[in-house]
């Protein structure tokens, strides 16, 4: 599908911080929807390239921890700032930053067609095309 979106890499550390609700939002999806069917399979799809991501995570945790000299116990909104809006080289500076680029890559072409997809289904593609185009 070839989906072009910004080369930021702080986008990469963004969504590996939020993989797990992304992660929970469409197990929920998926297991919501008859088993069969193109949107089931979609869903599927996405959950799967999710999870690659979601997989991530922990490590991306660990690394901003010990980068950022944050608790690995800490949970306040800067702790969790610093794990997530990290500036690009600094996200490149990340061991697993191309595995997770890769990751990222799969999930995006995954996810932005059942985007697309939920949103004709609900009747809400009228706003995403509106938002697409601001």
């Amino acid at each position: 599908m070839g989906i072009r979106w910004t080369d930021s890499a702080s986008l990469v550390s963004e969504i590996v911080a939020d993989s797990d609700a992304v992660l929970r939002t469409l197990t929920t999806l998926v297991e919501s929807l008859p088993p069969s069917g193109d949107l089931a399979e979609r869903a599927q799809h996405a959950l799967t390239a999710t999870t690659v991501v979601a997989a991530l995570r922990p490590d991306w945790v660990a690394y901003r921890n010990r980068v950022a000299g944050l608790s690995p116990d800490a949970t306040d909104p800067r702790s969790e700032m610093c794990r997530t809006w990290v500036l690009d080289d600094d996200v490149r500076a990340w061991p697993r930053y191309p595995e997770a680029r890769a990751a990222v890559d799969a999930a995006v072409e995954a996810l932005v067609p059942l985007g697309w997809e939920l949103a004709a289904v609900s009747g809400q593609n009228r706003v995403l095309a509106q938002l697409a185009a601001a």
